[in-house]
């Protein structure tokens, strides 16, 4: 090609990569955009997981009141402290095996299968259970035992316990209760993000 005289051509310079800093921006920027979409997909985690910890809630409510109107009364405790133990035992009660004193009900019982049905199994298949090495328990969709609470055994007139029903919690997301249930029944106000129930449903 014949160039003009009194024109000056300049080359082009060849590229030259990314600096550093620009690599460590641009990673950083991909860092950051990683997190915000980490969280946005945990935030709606835990969103799907406290939905179906109600929906199992509403779903053992009914079954211990159905467990009432068969026995007379709630599955009865051990301890006015919520412990695995009593996690069993209501696990116990609402498969039909025990009765609210936690006397055992005889799987060849005349009513095994039919009649009032004291032998019934009362929760849905739906419901997590996990076993602790010495007995099964419902656990929440986090994995972590429901927290029951009504009168002990020894509190037959429900003198103590003053409530006129159980109290059943998931203690959320941390796994952490911030409720104080009372030996009478009663809470506190500050329930943190524990969800609880009772015969009237979702408090």
């Amino acid at each position: 090609m014949v160039i003009p005289s009194g024109i000056t051509v300049k080359k082009v310079s060849e590229f030259h990569g990314f600096t550093i800093i620009e690599v460590v921006v641009a990673i950083g920027l991909l860092m950051l955009m990683y997190a915000t979409l980490g969280r946005a997909g945990s935030i709606y985690k835990e969103h799907v997981l406290k939905n179906r910890v109600i929906v199992d809630l509403v779903g053992l409510v009914a079954a211990i009141e159905k467990y009432k109107e068969i026995h007379g009364d709630y599955p009865r405790l051990l301890s006015h402290i919520s412990t695995e133990e009593n996690s069993k035992i209501l696990w116990a009660a609402l498969r039909g095996s025990i009765d609210p004193f936690g006397v055992s009900i005889p799987a060849n019982s005349p009513n095994s299968a039919q009649g009032d049905g004291k032998r019934s199994n009362l929760v849905s298949s739906k419901i997590k259970e996990a076993n602790s090495g010495t007995g099964m328990k419902f656990v929440d969709q986090f994995g972590r035992d429901y927290l029951y609470y009504y009168a002990t055994r020894s509190d037959v007139n429900n003198s103590i316990w003053t409530r006129d029903s159980f109290l059943l919690i998931s203690t959320g997301v941390d796994g952490i209760s911030t409720l104080q249930v009372g030996i009478d029944g009663k809470i506190s106000q500050d329930k943190g993000d524990d969800m609880v129930a009772d015969n009237g449903g979702i408090l």
